[in-house]
């Protein structure tokens, strides 16, 4: 994209002026991987660049400063891509180990009568830890001594109205000082909610501050860190080969490890409401833009083509430059069906929750599927979620969702069942309110999920034990 270039640009203007930081830069440049492709030839381009940038540079240029000053980590948006980047992953992670900048703070090993667990979330991620670990976190058994680990100035102001029986600590900016401060804490078990959305999160399992270190399903993709100890999933998240896509070992829970709240869904909504004529059929996809990637375009337009009442709808992201590069992509469809593709002006979480309830059917996104937030908000809807399964965790969180309640009849295998299928129920009344019924007698298999709690700890235990 034109601001990518425009940053590249600018990073060889530093690599002149800072010529002891050029190998840092190199990395840099290279993890600026596309937000929205606008082509899957962008993809391969990209990732080949930053294997290639991997190869060539040598490690032992960079020091531990530049790893926080450049925020540098493995490019966060590679995750929407839907690829297997195991092997690419794992040569990242593997190039910082060589690199021999991050030292190992073992920690001490007190003994103690209850396990301490720290749950990790640095800035900018508190408000959707709260919204997806507040319920598990909340209802963990008084056998463990649970504190929460969160990033200066602000974390702990944000989490601990909501979890304020938790003990917090603090972390300072500076990468080895928030590793000293882990070592010091001693914990028996650090659960990482994310690992790769940025700097700090990515890098401070290499420095194995505690005795045992995981992660989850807050960034569902393996780490390719050899320092974390686990991976907890779940059973319906996870096809039968699963292991091969993780470095970690997979630990898997019997039920989705999350206890969440039923979201204040309004009773009724029809298009009506929504300043559209009755007779419309709304289409949905309520996805993070970065999620819907070229793969996705073609049952947009397919959509579209077979079902002439069709509208189809999407929300803008936070950053105007996403939103537009967006748009570009989709022009072809748009110039096709001119007024039946929209995207919405971000709003207000009632305003969002009428459209979820108001809509005909929701359209999953494929590499990258619906979390929590959207799925649940559908579901305490009553709303159908069409999803494509796809062979990894994060193409799976619906699928086992669906799993989880019971029914999995919007659950689809290939593009032309998902395209079908989201007709169907947009289409045939009868057929939608066999839906609509089926997921809300089900769906308190999985909101606000009791039985989460137990098989949470149950996957602790295990990694405590051993």
């Amino acid at each position: 994209s034109d601001l990518a270039s425009a940053a590249v640009r600018h990073l060889d203007t530093l690599k002149i002026l800072r010529p002891e930081d050029s190998c840092a830069l190199n990395l840099l440049a290279a993890s600026l991987t596309p937000i929205i492709p606008q082509q899957e030839a962008d993809i391969d381009y990209a990732l080949a660049h930053l294997k290639e940038t991997l190869l060539q540079n040598d490690p032992q240029d960079l020091r531990l400063s530049q790893l926080s000053e450049y925020n540098l980590s493995f490019p966060s948006g590679a995750i929407y891509y839907g690829r297997d980047d195991r092997a690419l992953r794992e040569q990242y992670a593997q190039y910082i180990d060589h690199s021999g900048i991050i030292p190992k703070l073992l920690p001490a090993g007190k003994r103690r009568s209850r396990p301490r667990l720290g749950f990790v979330v640095t800035q900018g991620h508190e408000g959707v830890f709260l919204k997806c670990m507040t319920g598990l976190i909340t209802r963990l058994p008084t056998d463990y001594e649970v504190w929460v680990v969160c990033s200066q100035p602000n974390g702990q102001k944000i989490l601990s109205p909501q979890l304020p029986q938790c003990q917090y600590l603090a972390l300072a900016p500076d990468l080895l000082t928030a590793a000293k401060q882990l070592q010091k804490a001693d914990f028996d078990l650090l659960h990482y909610w994310e690992v790769g959305t940025d700097s700090a999160n990515y890098f401070l399992p290499f420095f194995k501050a505690a005795r045992l270190q995981v992660t989850s399903w807050g960034w569902p993709v393996t780490s390719g860190i050899a320092h974390l100890d686990a991976f907890l999933s779940c059973q319906a998240l996870e096809p039968a080969q699963a292991q091969q896509h993780y470095t970690e070992p997979l630990i898997l829970c019997d039920r989705l490890p999350i206890y969440y709240p039923a979201p204040p869904v309004p009773e009724q909504a029809n298009p009506s409401d929504l300043g559209l004529s009755l007779d419309t059929h709304v289409y949905l996809c309520a996805q993070n833009l970065r999620k819907i990637q070229p793969e996705m375009d073609t049952l947009f337009d397919q959509i579209l083509e077979k079902d002439p009442k069709a509208q189809v709808f999407f929300i803008a992201d936070k950053r105007p430059a996403i939103t537009k590069r967006f748009r570009a992509r989709l022009q072809g469809i748009t110039e096709r069906y001119p007024g039946r593709l929209h995207i919405l002006a971000r709003m207000e979480a009632a305003d969002y929750l009428r459209w979820v309830k108001a809509a005909h059917v929701m359209l999953d996104s494929t590499s990258y599927t619906g979390g929590a937030n959207t799925n649940y908000d559908a579901f305490q809807a009553g709303t159908p979620v069409v999803t494509l399964t796809g062979p990894m965790h994060r193409g799976r969180f619906t699928l086992a969702a669906y799993t989880q309640m019971g029914y999995t009849d919007c659950v689809t295998h290939s593009p032309e069942a998902y395209v079908a299928k989201a007709i169907a129920l947009a289409c045939d009344p009868e057929q939608r309110k066999a839906a609509v019924e089926s997921i809300i007698h089900n769906r308190s298999a999985l909101i606000e999920d009791s039985a989460a709690v137990p098989a949470f700890c149950h996957a602790l235990d295990r990694l405590l034990q051993h």
